[in-house]
Formats: C-alpha cells, structure tokens, sequence
C-alpha cells in the first residue's frame, strides 16, 4: 500500500498504509517538508497517520474528517513474486524506418551502437533510446515514439522510457553492457574552450589563462595529529609482538600487523586501529579478517581494506616514519610455511641482495618497497635502490623528477645510512647494476597515470542470493542515507561503504563482501582498480574525509528510531539525540583472540577513533589490508 499526503491550511497530514516501508515513508517526509517550505512558510503542524489507528487518536479523527468518517481500507497482500516488466532479459533494437529491428548479438558491447543511428535497449522496467549524433531530429522522434509503442501492453504499466544521446550515456545505461568503453576524451566545455582559443589564437589575440592549465602537484595535508602515540604488535599464531619504536614501520610481506594510534582529538583522546596483511601472509590473515569485521558489525567504527599489491593508500601511514614492505617474514606462522612448502627463505637481510622502489609525494609521505631484484621490477616513473654487500646505487627513471630523487636520497639515510652510493640515471647504468640484477631486460617505461578521485556517485544496494543490485542516487545529500540501508559511494580512488545502525546483523557481516562485489562489477565502467581502498563506514562514527562529501549535520546521525521516526521528529522541531556522541548504539562484543590490543584487561573491542584525508574526524576504527610484491 502507498503513502499519501493530505495538504490543509493548518496542518499536513501523512497517511501511511499497513504495507508500505520504512524507507518509503522516510522519503514521503522529503515531500512534505518541501509542501511545508514553500506553501507554509515553514509554520504548519505535522500528522502522521498510521494506517489502522484506532480513531480514538486524535490526530487519526481529525484527519478522516476530511474523508466523511473512516472506513476500512482493503489489505493488498505482499508478494515476493518479481513483477513481469523485471523478468525482461535485456534486448537491443536498432530503430529502421519507424520499426524496431532485433539486433541480434552473444553480448551487448559499445561496438554494437552506431553513431548514425538510433537504438531501444528494453531492460524490462527500464527503456532507453539511445540516439547517435549523426542521426536527424526526425529519426530522434521516430526512435521515442517507437519506445512508447513498446510499453503500450498491460504488463508494461511500470515501465518508462529513458533518452540517452550519444557521448551524454548515464551510468545506469552503461552498466546494461557487458563492456563499456572508458571515456578518455575531454569533456564538452573543455573541448569548447579549446576551439575558441585556437580561433582566436589565429586572430593574433593572447589567449593565455582561456585555457585551465593543470594544476600543479599539492603536498596532501596529514589530517589527523601526527604527534600522538603509536604502538604496533606482530600478530604470531595466537600470540602477538609489541614492536620497538625503531622497527615499527619496518613490515615483512609474510607477517600480520595490528597497529593501534592514539591522539588528542578536539575533545578527548581518539584512536586508530587498523591491520596489515602482507601479501604472503597465511592462515592469520583469514582469522584477524573474521575477527575484527565480526566485531565491527555491532560497534561503530571504519574499515579500510585496501587489497593493493603495488600501491598502499599513503594517507593510513602517515603517523608511521617512511614505512618499508620488505620481503620475507619474522613470524613463526611465515617461518613453519616455508619450511612445510620447502620454500626458500627470501627474507631480507642488510647485507643481502635487495631492491627498492620508492614512492611518495613528500619528505612527510614517503615510504620504499622492496621487490624482486631483477631488471623488469624497474619502471622509469620511479626511483630506485639497490644494494647487495657495500655496493650500493640509486636509479633514477627518464620519467621522474627531481622531487622524486630528492625522495631516494632521503630513503638511502633510512636505509643504509652513512654510505657511500654510486648515483645512476635510466640508460646510463653501469655493467655492474646489471650484473647484481642478473641481466639486462625490458621493463615498463609509459608514464604511469595516477588515479585521481572523481566526483563521487553514491549508489543504495541490496545482495539478493548472491546478485548485487545497485541504483544509483542522483544529488544525494545526508537525507538519503537510510538508516536501514547500505549505501556505497564510490570515488573512484577509493570506496566508502556506509552501513546504517539498523541494518540487520547478517547484512552488516556482509558489508565488505558487498564492497568487494561493487568493485568487481565496476558499475560506473570507470576502470575501478581491485586495489582501490575500500572503507566501511558504521552510521554515527562517519569520519569528515566522508561527511566532505555531504553538508554534514552530525546531529542526524545521533538520532534514535528509524529513518521515518527521526524525519519526522526533525520536521516536528523535537529531534530526539543519541544520549552523548561517545555512546555506542550497539554493545560491543568481548572477544578474546590474539587480536586483543588491550593491556589493561578491558574487552577487546575495536576502539573507536579518528582517520585521514580532509576532515574533523569523529571517533573511527580502521582495518587495513594492504598487500605489496
């Protein structure tokens, strides 16, 4: 049954029938707020009417007044049967003299949409013309009045038609192919503007500042207090190992890290707690992962799982000094592996044959990886190091620059301190770099494009019997994000799923399964790297380098009820709060395990604290996986 809304001069009724969802009436709210704002002046009562409400509730006769009296209303039973229009297996149809043509295919591909035509892609609810830009108005309206022809039979009274002009394709039309081709192409205006100035370049007139220039490399700030307490424990089958300070960002790529950060917030003294997986960790990886993603779904806090194996998201180190992957393990797990498998033990040693590669954008965000000691691991978009014994040399790639060199010499005084280094420049190695190499070989020399964030899209998602289903929200504000809900919004550098206090307990243990099937899916056809940082977000402990992307009211998120109840309490001016903003809405779970980072005794909840990237941060808790070669 549907909500209805019932306009007076003193007051606005909601109706809201016996079937319809929290969800539904949430939004109905939006609606009647606006009717409130713009015929009200914001100065009316609010009524929401339950349907079946005994009329011995005021509110409930004043509103079937309006009706006569009440009468019952019939029950429309709910059916989880699919509606006809959603069966439709998608199909394409090239639109011929006013006829729509099957365009017959294995799978639906961009090569198959011909820019001088028109085509109807029929997905059941949804309908779309698309319409190429070499094709006539006339063959535009042609092509939409067949799409109306099709939606004319009874079973396809929900269904509606889309108009989708070519190189303007939205990401839900895209997302109906099984290959979309990334645009590469500048945008409209930008390819305007350059027209423009070229023309009038010709007519002798200075066109300097028409065109943007790229903006020059920014510094990222460190966004949280990089003054605070740092503490690190090697996770060692059911025991851990506290780190001294010096070893704290020295990680082996076959061990577990748990790292615990602790600083002065704005009002009281936050945390950061997080993991990292090297890539050859073993079976600690999958428990630690069980572990704290089952605690977090009844506390409120942050994950970060950046499954990468070339590049960490720098932001989750920023605390650490210069960290360095090195190859290799410590633990007993890692040393018992090795010896099972008869593997050899490649762990580094500072005497030992090692190269790294290091990477950053700055003397306060850099860090070396160490990788396979060959000529195909160089890339000439970065720098390098390579020692074996006293011989030691940097490598400087033909693509960096002298920011990027100047990175090597200060992780040269990390790394071997005090020696003397042998400086070489891409193709002008000496034999005896190639020789500590083994040979010289090909290796990748492209400029490599470092993947920027885009402006966000935020889609609501469910996971039916294993099937994602997503739709995105257009203009999405705080409002939209239900508390009964998951939603996902993706930046393309990284991912953010936000995860609602009322969501069931079952679907908040799948919020990282679900992220991770968002990213293998790549909805938006933007290339989306498996390695993006991936970040789960708990309602009430939204961090600001997530609420940037909103005009945030924290205030919202501390409420009690559902969505409907704290809409309507907002619009009837009494918002009931959450008792304090430190509070936890849900109980944290005690469990023991090796994870515990707590030494006092106290339960081993994940903590909540702060995170990175551009905001005041409420109470966070991080998990990070982070995988190197």
């Amino acid at each position: 049954m549907m909500t209805f809304i019932l306009d007076t001069k003193s007051k606005i009724f909601q109706f809201n029938g016996s079937n319809s969802s929290i969800q539904e009436r949430a939004k109905a709210l939006e609606v009647v707020q606006y009717i409130k704002d713009t015929f009200h002046d914001g100065k009316c009562e609010i009524a929401a009417i339950e349907d079946g409400r005994l009329m011995s509730d005021a509110e409930t006769g004043e509103f079937w007044v309006f009706f006569g009296g009440f009468a019952p209303l019939p029950k429309k039973t709910t059916t989880d049967e699919p509606n006809s229009a959603d069966l439709i297996s998608s199909k394409l149809f090239c639109v011929e003299k006013g006829e729509a043509v099957p365009v017959e295919a294995d799978s639906l591909t961009r090569e198959l949409l011909d820019t001088s035509k028109c085509y109807i892609l029929d997905c059941g609810m949804e309908v779309f013309v698309w319409m190429g830009k070499s094709t006539s108005l006339d063959e535009k309206k042609a092509a939409s009045r067949t799409a109306d022809e099709l939606l004319h039979g009874p079973d396809r009274s929900t269904s509606h038609v889309i108009r989708v002009m070519e190189g303007y394709e939205t990401v839900m039309f895209c997302s109906k192919f099984d290959s979309w081709p990334q645009s590469t192409s500048v945008t409209g205006s930008e390819e305007g503007r350059g027209r423009v100035a070229a023309l009038l370049k010709r007519q002798g007139v200075n066109v300097k500042g028409l065109v943007k220039a790229e903006s020059p490399k920014a510094e990222p700030e460190p966004h949280i207090d990089c003054t605070g307490d740092l503490q690190v424990w090697r996770v060692d089958g059911q025991e851990k190992t506290l780190l001294e300070a010096s070893d704290q960002s020295k990680f082996y790529s076959g061990d577990c890290y748990i790292f615990q950060y602790s600083y002065s917030g704005e009002q009281k003294e936050e945390y950061l707690i997080g993991t990292w997986f090297g890539k050859q960790s073993i079976e600690v990886k999958i428990s630690i992962i069980a572990l704290i993603v089952g605690t977090s779904a009844l506390t409120k806090f942050i994950i970060l799982t950046s499954s990468t194996k070339t590049l960490p998201s720098f932001s989750m180190f920023i605390y650490m000094e210069s960290p360095s992957p090195k190859k290799g393990g410590l633990s007993k797990g890692y040393k018992n592996y090795i010896a099972e498998k008869e593997l050899p033990d490649d762990t580094y040693s500072e005497d030992g044959l090692a190269l790294f590669r290091v990477q950053g954008s700055g003397p306060e965000n850099m860090q070396s990886i160490q990788v396979e000691p060959v000529a195909s691991s160089l890339n000439s978009s970065y720098c390098y190091i390579l020692h074996s014994g006293s011989s030691i040399f940097t490598w400087s790639g033909n693509l960096t620059t002298t920011d990027d060199q100047e990175l090597a010499e200060r992780q040269l005084d990390i790394i071997k301190p005090n020696m003397q280094c042998r400086v070489h420049k891409e193709g002008s190695e000496s034999d005896q770099f190639w020789d500590l190499l083994g040979e010289k070989t090909e290796y990748y020399s492209q400029k490599i494009a470092r993947v920027a964030e885009s402006d966000p899209h935020m889609f609501s998602c469910t996971l039916s019997k294993g099937d994602l289903k997503v739709t995105e929200v257009y203009n999405f504000s705080q409002d939209d994000l239900m508390t009964e809900d998951i939603f996902i919004l993706d930046c393309l550098s990284d991912v953010y799923v936000w995860v609602g206090q009322q969501v069931e307990s079952k679907n908040k243990m799948n919020a990282l399964s679900l992220g991770e099937k968002f990213m293998e899916r790549d909805f938006l056809h933007e290339n989306l790297s498996p390695q993006a940082p991936l970040y789960i977000v708990m309602e009430g402990s939204e961090p600001a380098f997530f609420t940037r992307f909103f005009t945030w009211d924290p205030k919202k998120s501390a409420m009690h009820g559902n969505s409907f109840q704290r809409k309507l309490a907002i619009l009837k001016g009494t918002p009931v709060l959450d008792v304090s903003s430190c509070c936890l809405l849900f109980a944290p779970l005690p469990v023991i395990s090796a994870c515990d980072l707590n030494q006092e005794g106290e339960y081993p909840y994940l903590m909540r604290g702060p995170h990175q990237k551009n905001h005041s941060v409420p109470e966070v808790c991080l998990l990070a996986q982070t995988e190197f070669v």
